[in-house]
């Protein structure tokens, strides 16, 4: 993950020197994500992490998901848009009023939408 990021994976390389109150909401979002990477933790969790982003921002953010996916690390994204999710994603965890209903492979996720 470390040289997809410093490939400019995110997005960021071209803000490298810029400071953070200089940049856009989606960057700062962004930026939010690439710190989050520097321990290297076992587990990562996304509250709606498509929020506040734009069309490229958000594009940058699910080839980076796409990359954790190839690395088998552990990400958890909680999101009411599932969409853009589906084929990055190995399983789908299914929840109805906070209560776990089902763990799904994606393909079978839509039987409950």
């Amino acid at each position: 993950m470390f040289h997809f990021l410093v490939r400019g994976g995110l997005g960021l390389a071209d803000k490298a020197r810029a400071r953070v109150d200089e940049l856009s909401g989606g960057m700062r979002r962004l930026l939010t994500v690439a710190l989050a990477f520097l321990g290297d933790p076992p587990v990562m969790l996304f509250d709606e992490p498509l929020n506040d982003l734009d069309i490229e921002a958000r594009r940058a953010f699910l080839e980076t998901l796409s990359e954790l996916r190839r690395e088998d690390k552990t990400v958890l994204v909680a999101s009411h848009d599932y969409s853009p999710f589906l084929a990055r994603v190995d399983r789908v965890l299914v929840l109805n009023r906070g209560e776990i209903k089902d763990i799904v492979p994606p393909n079978n996720f839509l039987k409950y939408v």
